[in-house]
């Protein structure tokens, strides 16, 4: 998987945060089929690990979040799993310590 962030970063400036992510995140939604049920309905043994659901091609939401924070990870951008419940279904973020740090 190493190889395949390099790839997709490979023609953005390290120092633009906001291209680097929207490269990864654009690479996901190109390439990773949303399928199944909503991810607050899966059990939490559930989650597929991020090489199965890049490989296979298709993933629900939570597969493809985890995909997500994996490639950040590998892109050294520092990024954790938060979850929030305040509405009516809950939401999971990967977001980047970067760019909260930056507000």
């Amino acid at each position: 998987m190493e190889a395949m962030v390099e790839e997709v970063l490979k023609d953005i400036d390290e120092a633009n945060l906001d291209e680097r992510l929207m490269a990864i995140q654009d690479y996901i939604a190109t390439r990773v089929r949303l399928i199944g049920p909503k991810w607050d309905s899966l059990a939490f043994g559930t989650m597929t690990d991020p090489e199965t659901t890049l490989t296979s091609g298709y993933g629900n939401r939570l597969d493809r979040l985890i995909l997500w924070l994996a490639m950040l990870r590998i892109a050294e951008i520092d990024s954790e799993l938060v979850f929030a419940d305040g509405y009516s279904l809950a939401y999971a973020y990967a977001f980047s310590t970067q760019i909260a740090a930056r507000e």
